[in-house]
């Protein structure tokens, strides 16, 4: 990680600041406080990601230009599920286009719990540790103890569980959500996604160069 930062322009720093800062990088990366770091992390992370993934971030960042829509509506695009079901039975007028993947006798929990079992993941620690997600948070999602959950903390799990476009959407779906053309965050993941890229740091740098907010809290 030294020479990394090195490499990034810190080779003029003494070697006492450069282990300073190496451990601050470390803690970020973990999800811990580093306080007055967190800009120079940024940009340090910057240097990294264009030098080794030139060609995925201009790919990404042609995708996003091409796909946000500024006039499209910045509501939450929260489905109604009673009207998904109306719909379904032939009652609902609402919903004529729209292309239902949703089980709709499978609850969120029992979705997550699919996934996590078909990505192979063993222990819970795997997905919520790399998403910066408290234990407790994740334990009580799979639990079933939100009636809502956050639409941030489902986008953040589609990157934990790497998810491709088409399983997000049936995950963000089995929520209540839709991805939105006209919301930052939503263009940003789910081009992530489509690009195979589940990297968080890289994530939220598109989202701060976008003017969108951190997902991940580690810009």
């Amino acid at each position: 990680l030294r020479d990394k930062l090195c490499e990034a322009g810190f080779e003029e720093r003494s070697i006492t600041a450069l282990n300073k800062r190496a451990g601050q990088y470390q803690s970020l990366f973990r999800g811990d406080e580093a306080p007055y770091a967190t800009e120079q992390m940024r940009a340090v992370y910057q240097s990294f990601a264009i030098r080794d993934n030139e060609n995925l971030i201009g790919s990404i960042r042609s995708c996003i230009a091409e796909t946000f829509d500024f006039n499209a509506s910045t509501e939450e695009n929260v489905i109604d599920r009673n009207s998904v079901l109306a719909h379904l039975s032939g009652e609902g007028n609402g919903l004529t286009s729209y292309a239902c993947s949703v089980d709709m006798h499978e609850t969120f929990p029992m979705v997550l719990e699919r996934f996590i079992e078909k990505k192979g993941f063993r222990k819970h620690k795997e997905i919520y540790s790399k998403i910066f997600m408290k234990a407790d948070t994740f334990s009580s999602i799979l639990r079933g103890k939100y009636p809502i959950v956050k639409k941030e903390n489902v986008l953040r799990l589609c990157v934990g569980l790497q998810l491709s476009v088409d399983e997000a959407e049936e995950f963000m779906e089995s929520a209540g959500y839709l991805f939105s053309r006209g919301i930052m965050m939503d263009v940003v993941v789910k081009t992530c996604l489509a690009h195979q890229c589940y990297n968080t740091f890289m994530i939220d740098e598109e989202l701060y160069e976008h003017n969108a907010p951190a997902l991940f809290g580690v810009v």
